[in-house]
């Protein structure tokens, strides 16, 4: 019985500390932040809004969203007697957006089981239904340890990887010597080197907000002779359901390229590369940029 009070009060004090009011922060993008729904598992309907707190906290202190207070948002659910399962309705979407000039979502699930924790969320943009970001997270729970500690630091590792860019490519040579985070992450020394035979692809940057950009820039260590140096490329942003091109370049003879471009606004940015300035190796940045 002592054992079992002791518990509590931890988990009060905890729950006490963590659902501290949170006032809204940055000048982004009106984003709500939902209860996080448990997924089978050993059903800790506790970990429900800890876990959404959390996460919270970590993207008002790393991100710029203007982040509506859970408990604000939720009551405004109530009052619309909407439940999570209605969100995914676009009409139910819409009208949210209309009452709080909600921008995005931010959706959530958990699953506690006998041997691991899993946490997964995402950002939906809640006038197209489009995913923004998305983030899962695997922990296993070690016998004898703290699940609150599990719950809590897995929950802030969660939402700093939602606040933190994605990186894709059409493909990479080597997944770890020539990975393409290698051409984000200033340092010239590195690069990433698309798959041998490979004189056409794209490298993208997602961002977890919407950034506007009216300028790129790339470095490319080619060996020489203008071998795997972007030759005739596009500078394109995603929005609205498809790629646009922010700048078309033809015929480009040096291995440092920079130029500027009306400013446009997108979470997802992207060189696509449609040939190279002389053949004989696959398509080679070190720095991509965006301004």
């Amino acid at each position: 019985m002592k054992a079992l009070f002791a518990n509590t009060a931890v988990l009060f004090l905890f729950l006490s500390w963590i659902m501290w009011p949170i006032s809204a922060q940055g000048e982004g993008k009106r984003l709500g932040v939902l209860k996080f729904e448990e997924q089978g598992g050993r059903k800790h309907p506790v970990y429900s809004e800890i876990i959404a707190d959390v996460v919270q906290n970590q993207i008002i202190k790393n991100s710029s969203y203007t982040v509506i207070e859970r408990i604000e948002f939720e009551k405004i659910l109530d009052e619309q007697r909407l439940q999570l399962k209605d969100i995914f309705d676009a009409e139910n979407r819409v009208r949210l957006g209309l009452i709080k000039g909600v921008e995005y979502l931010l959706i959530g699930r958990y699953h506690i089981g006998r041997e691991k924790l899993r946490l997964s969320a995402r950002i939906v943009d809640i006038e197209t239904g489009v995913n923004i970001t998305s983030r899962n997270l695997s922990k296993v729970i070690t016998r004898g340890s703290s699940l609150e500690d599990l719950v809590f630091s897995s929950s802030r590792e969660l939402a700093q990887s939602l606040c933190a860019p994605q990186y894709r490519a059409s493909s990479e040579y080597h997944p770890d010597k020539y990975k393409v985070q290698n051409a984000f992450d200033n340092d010239y020394s590195t690069f990433w080197w698309a798959a041998p035979g490979t004189w056409q692809g794209w490298i993208e940057v997602i961002f977890a907000e919407e950034r506007t950009f009216s300028k790129a820039k790339f470095i490319s260590n080619g060996s020489g002779m203008g071998k795997g140096v972007p030759k005739s490329f596009l500078i394109e942003y995603f929005v609205n359901g498809k790629w646009e091109t922010a700048k078309k370049v033809r015929g480009n003879s040096m291995p440092h390229w920079s130029d500027h471009f009306d400013p446009s606004t997108s979470c997802r940015w992207r060189i696509n590369i449609d040939s190279l300035i002389a053949p004989g190796e696959p398509i080679q940045i070190s720095e991509l940029m965006f301004e």
